[in-house]
């Protein structure tokens, strides 16, 4: 049963079917976080991952805002512990009913830049890249993302400091190249490190390249830097030098999906028997994943 996705799926869009019911909506609130524990919960199968995407999307657009509100943590919790496409796309739906920058800043705040994994790290300043290349610039605190987004570029990680330096390029292509430099310097000047990475800096603002969004939310950098797919380094320069500098391995830096549109979602799931006595028959059940 755990390995059959049809039902699964079928479970999915029943419960999905239901939820079109504003009376259903309001039943399902004092559950909702066992709800949104498995929704926001990793899966094999394209298509009932294509089914949970679409559900966390159709929920956030049709919840109350206080309950919403409540969730918000859970919520931005469970899709940087997933990313790709998929978790931008139920950002982008959150951030279309909350306050975009308040949402933000909070994935660059010390309990997202300081989580214990760096995918988790890299998957809260993708979230950013997105939404400040979806939203309007006004809606943000530009200073105040430049001097998070190079908290987030001392990272000891590759793929951390290669997501905060196209952060970092972002916010010099809405703001200005000098007042990210200007920020950049008072933040690290006086550091060991700071030398390099604000010569890292200039030279990705130099590059005067922005990272691409995909139709499909997919996030892909500008910087071509080796991962652990290729041995060949495609760019060079200090920005490249920088990343090159940190531990463990880059991210791919060329993955424009095809079929796969939410790969990050995909790597186990329960089945649907589990899931239903996860969210109606443990309604007690307040333990976030």
């Amino acid at each position: 049963m755990r390995n059959d996705w049809r039902m699964r799926s079928q479970g999915f869009c029943s419960i999905e079917e239901a939820l079109k019911s504003s009376d259903n909506l309001a039943k399902v609130q004092p559950y909702l976080e066992s709800l949104l524990r498995t929704l926001l919960s990793s899966e094999r199968n394209l298509d009932v991952v294509d089914d949970k995407v679409r559900m966390l999307v159709n929920l956030v657009s049709r919840l109350p805002l206080e309950n919403l509100e409540d969730r918000v943590g859970q919520i931005m919790t469970g899709l940087c512990r997933q990313g790709g496409p998929g978790s931008n796309n139920v950002a982008k739906a959150l951030m279309q009913r909350l306050p975009t920058a308040a949402i933000v800043q909070r994935l660059l705040s010390d309990d997202f830049l300081h989580a214990k994994s760096s995918k988790f790290r890299e998957n809260a300043l993708q979230t950013v890249l997105f939404a400040l290349m979806t939203f309007p610039s006004t809606y943000f605190d530009i200073k105040t993302l430049i001097s998070r987004a190079t908290e987030a570029a001392l990272d000891r990680k590759k793929r951390v400091r290669h997501a905060a330096l196209d952060v970092l390029a972002v916010l010099g292509q809405i703001s200005s190249p000098k007042l990210v430099l200007d920020v950049v310097c008072a933040a690290v000047g006086t550091r060991p490190e700071g030398n390099h990475l604000i010569t890292a800096v200039k030279a990705r603002l130099a590059r005067k390249q922005l990272p691409f969004i995909g139709p499909d939310g997919s996030v892909e950098y500008a910087i071509k830097v080796p991962s652990n797919r290729s041995s060949t380094v495609i760019m060079f320069g200090a920005d490249v030098d920088w990343i090159e500098a940190g531990s463990g391995s880059a991210s791919p830096t060329f993955n424009r999906p095809g079929r796969n549109k939410y790969p990050s979602f995909q790597v186990e799931n329960s089945s649907f028997e589990d899931m239903r006595q996860i969210i109606w028959l443990n309604p007690w059940d307040r333990t976030v994943s």
